[in-house]
């Protein structure tokens, strides 16, 4: 209590401290008698501090809740009403309005604010208010994306992760969603962990994500001239391009490779199996003469008949003779390859 000699505005200082620290109906009764005494002073921004810490002590209040909101939205305050939007967000007792709210303070921070970190944390809000809706996670991730902090979003997605441990494809969709954050840093061994197991679970839904993820990988061991990791996941790659259904993209991405590394033999092979099945005799003929100067034993007499096969196949028989006697040196004993010759 003051006694009414005290100076209004001294007066009105003492009860805004209190407010402060005030909560509850207590504490709302307190800025209604404190707004009206700093209006009666023709202090508006006074009146307009005394709202906010008014709402502060007592968030559940209707009025000094859609009081405070109108004075920020009246004013365009953005950045002041979303923050207010959020401190609401928190304090909701219901989950759905809870969530709303934090989704509404997010668009504020992306459209009116362009601030996507601060939108992050007003959905992280909405998140972990309702952790089993993926669909809050992902726009809590978009944001972070959007603000450059992949990392903090992967930390996101590893705390749902933690709580989906079985095989399912929400399991699967949260791999993906953390890879795609890890190849955003170039990250590509990280998360080609992740979308190998998303493969695993959900191979039609995750099939595009591992294949754009392999592409990545062999790129980037490329670059730092890591041939071995680039050969395993080119080869991969192929592996993954022909079970979802695109086996000619996969043949492409071997008949790169080998041009760059001759002396393959696995990718050789495949590339010979692959052209055999479709019937492309020259590029079968190419395979095989590679072939039969790193193959042995019988791997290169299979390869000497199959270049003599694929070039009769194009009319070109003469051509096979070269490999034929080259095989032929190296196996001075084999009778095929002499029938072959003939």
């Amino acid at each position: 209590h003051y006694g009414e000699d005290a100076d209004p505005r001294e007066r009105a200082g003492l009860m805004e401290r209190l407010l402060a620290v005030s909560k509850g109906a207590a504490g709302a009764a307190l800025a209604n008698e404190l707004i009206a005494n700093w209006r009666s002073l023709d202090d508006e921004h006074a009146a307009a501090r005394a709202l906010d810490l008014g709402f502060r002590a007592h968030p559940n209040d209707a009025s000094l809740r859609s009081r405070l909101e109108a004075h920020y939205r009246e004013r365009e305050e953005y950045a002041e009403l979303a923050e207010m939007i959020v401190y609401d967000a928190r304090h909701r007792d219901d989950v759905a309005t809870a969530v709303a709210r934090a989704r509404e303070a997010a668009t504020l921070y992306r459209d009116s604010l362009e601030n996507p970190s601060q939108a992050a944390e007003a959905m992280r809000v909405a998140w972990q208010r309702s952790p089993g809706d993926l669909g809050l996670l992902e726009e809590l991730i978009l944001d972070l994306s959007d603000a450059g902090l992949h990392a903090a979003g992967s930390q996101d997605v590893a705390t749902a992760l933690e709580n989906r441990t079985e095989p399912t494809a929400e399991r699967a969709a949260l791999l993906r969603m953390r890879a795609n954050l890890e190849l955003a840093v170039s990250n590509t061994v990280t998360a080609l962990a992740d979308l190998e197991e998303a493969y695993s679970i959900d191979p039609a839904a995750s099939g595009q994500d591992l294949v754009e993820g392999l592409d990545a990988r062999r790129r980037a061991a490329a670059a730092a001239g890591d041939i071995e990791a680039e050969r395993k996941a080119t080869h991969r790659l192929a592996v993954v391009l022909g079970e979802a259904g695109n086996p000619s993209a996969g043949r492409d991405v071997l008949a790169e490779w080998v041009d760059r590394a001759p002396s393959d033999r696995e990718a050789l092979r495949t590339l010979r199996e692959v052209d055999t099945t479709s019937g492309r005799w020259a590029d079968v003929a190419q395979h095989n003469a590679r072939l039969i100067e790193i193959e042995e034993g019988e791997d290169q007499v299979i390869a000497g008949l199959g270049l003599s096969d694929a070039c009769r196949r194009v009319d070109q028989a003469g051509e096979a003779r070269t490999g034929l006697e080259y095989v032929l040196h190296a196996q001075p004993q084999e009778a095929r390859i002499r029938g072959a010759l003939k």
